[in-house]
């Protein structure tokens, strides 16, 4: 029998020292079978394998003990860094619950005592419905770190607590609330005005509960008014001097709230109030006035029971360009006393079409200029309650649920939108309550309260239009500054347009001779365009409704527009030539 090649019989296995005697013990149960030489060539062979056997066993229990030693440490390192943060971590986690619905999170830098004690403010603000309370708890907590480092709610309730102590609090006016006997409206308008024609910000439901009663209660601006107190009438604030720094910081505040919904639509009424202090003046001036003569506007004012006018002079187009990008909301170009509630009744109409409103962004107007003071040619301080009114307010005609059908000539006006839908509140007037509003808008006597005061009549002196051109009037209240144009002897323009452009007649005050040479503006991006020997130019601009259209020739202006903005510009008699593609 051939002797067993050297490590053919063992088992792939056999560097594991527990194999080695199953192999020796099956070595001697083969030694009786082989002769003297074959048994000394297996006996060697035996002890070199063994050697080499117990050799490689060595190095192999040998090689345990690295990973071994390793994972003993890393056992050893995570007990350390356990016991050395395990108490900040579970500070964290007690904190982290309150704070995750808000968005708020701790700040890495605390300390586990500033996160024990945040935590146990926050749990006290969580548990009490006390403003007082709440107040003093926001405040605390605003020294644990900046806005991104504290819950909405308490960033909401810190803001109110930098902005109590600079609110000044006036009362609301009484109306005419007399009920009307006429028949019901046919539709009840019921939408929201946008946030800069509602009611003046009247602030928090507990801010009203601290005020005294008398407060609250309207006044009466004239000995007309009725006697009634309204039951659900509020308080408005403004702000005082010196507010700047505790505004800014309240301000930053809210401007962070936006994950909460129902507090982010409180943070934006009160940041849109603040940004304007809950003011708002609107003036309704005529395209035209007569030099040396005096010139009557009609305006609106909320939040404020004075208001100053500045006039100064304007001597270039590109200025008044600015001034009518404010349009719709500054001012508008209204004739009352040609007002007719009716005439829009059949073209421009409120109908069933896409809503446009808020398109332009008041936050998008430009910052109205300082004019230099060379140009100020006076200054009139006015009180609400010296001034007339007019009788009832323009543009109020019910067209409300009209639907009338669309001709070529309405399809075009609804294409340029020249009902101006996204200055309809103000066109409507819908903060002017009135006996007629409070029917339409199916509101009853005891809501008859108002923070506006509507079409006070003030009246500029003709001396301070000596001279034919373009003045700008600017009214301030409560550090609010609002502006309107004034033309005197204003140059006239007739309209046509195109989707490719718009082309314009210009002419003189007369408005029978066309004007030739004159510059037509009508974008600030683009150069002025002159009139031909026929007062002819064609400018390619979008005529939409609300854009207006300059001219000026030798120091005078004259504005028109295609929209509802533009009624009481005054269009010229003169017939419009024949033009090239007519003939």
């Amino acid at each position: 029998m051939d002797a067993p090649r050297p490590g053919g019989d063992l088992p792939p296995d056999a560097a594991e020292a527990g194999e080695l005697d199953a192999f020796g013990e099956r070595l001697r149960r083969a030694r009786p079978k082989l002769s003297g030489e074959a048994l000394a060539r297996v006996r060697a062979t035996m002890d070199a394998e063994l050697a080499r056997l117990a050799s490689a066993g060595a190095a192999h229990r040998r090689g345990w003990l690295v990973p071994f030693a390793l994972a003993l440490a890393l056992f050893v390192g995570i007990a350390v860094i356990w016991l050395g943060l395990g108490p900040r971590f579970e500070a964290r986690q007690q904190v982290q619950p309150i704070l995750e619905p808000d968005g708020g999170h701790a700040d890495p830098s605390a300390s586990t005592e500033a996160l024990r004690q945040r935590n146990k403010l926050l749990a006290n603000f969580e548990a009490t419905d006390d403003p007082k309370a709440r107040l003093a708890l926001a405040g605390e907590l605003r020294g644990f770190g900046g806005a991104e480092f504290l819950p909405e709610k308490v960033r909401y309730w810190a803001a109110m607590g930098l902005l109590e102590a600079h609110l000044e609090w006036h009362a609301p006016y009484a109306i005419l609330a007399e009920k009307s006997t006429g028949p019901a409206p046919r539709n009840i308008d019921t939408q929201k005005p946008d946030e800069e024609w509602t009611e003046a910000h009247t602030g928090e439901e507990w801010m009203q509960a601290r005020l005294p009663v008398e407060q609250r209660q309207p006044v009466k601006l004239s000995p007309a008014a009725p006697n009634a107190k309204p039951v659900n009438s509020r308080a408005y604030w403004t702000l005082k001097e010196g507010a700047q720094t505790d505004v800014a910081q309240a301000l930053a505040l809210l401007n962070s709230i936006r994950q909460s919904s129902g507090l982010a639509e409180k943070a934006r009424d009160w940041s849109s109030a603040l940004a304007c202090n809950n003011t708002k003046v609107t003036i309704d001036v005529l395209g035209s006035y007569a030099k040396g003569q005096p010139a009557q506007v009609v305006f609106d004012v909320r939040a404020s029971s004075a208001v100053s006018f500045k006039l100064y002079r304007l001597h270039d187009a590109r200025p008044l360009r600015e001034l009518c990008l404010r349009i719709g909301r500054d001012f508008l170009v209204l004739n009352h006393a040609a007002a007719d509630p009716e005439q829009h009744s059949a073209e421009q109409t409120w109908r069933d079409v896409p809503d446009r409103k808020n398109t332009k962004s008041l936050s998008a107007l430009r910052k109205l200029p300082d004019y230099p003071a060379a140009d100020l040619l006076g200054t009139w301080q006015v009180r609400m309650v010296d001034l007339k009114t007019v009788p009832k307010p323009g543009h109020l005609g019910d067209d409300l649920g009209k639907n009338p059908e669309l001709t070529p000539e309405s399809k075009e006006r609804e294409f340029f939108d020249d009902a101006c839908l996204q200055f309809r509140d103000r066109i409507e007037r819908k903060y002017w309550l009135t006996p007629e509003t409070l029917w339409r808008r199916g509101l009853t006597p005891d809501e008859a309260w108002t923070t506006w005061q509507c079409g006070r009549i003030f009246t500029l002196p003709g001396d301070a239009l000596k001279e034919s051109g373009a003045y700008v009037l600017v009214a301030e209240a409560n550090g609010q500054r609002f502006a309107a144009p004034i033309l005197v002897d204003a140059l006239m323009l007739s309209l046509r347009r195109s989707r490719e452009g718009a082309a314009v007649l210009a002419c003189d005050a007369t408005g029978k001779l066309p004007l030739a040479g004159a510059d037509v503006l009508a974008d600030l991006d683009l150069a002025p365009v002159k009139t031909g020997n026929a007062g002819l130019a064609f400018l390619r601009t979008f005529a939409e409704g609300s854009r207006a259209f300059i001219i000026q020739k030798e120091g005078r202006f004259g504005v028109s527009g295609f929209g509802r903005l533009f009624d009481g510009v005054n269009h010229p008699t003169l017939p419009w030539p024949q033009l090239p593609n007519e003939k």
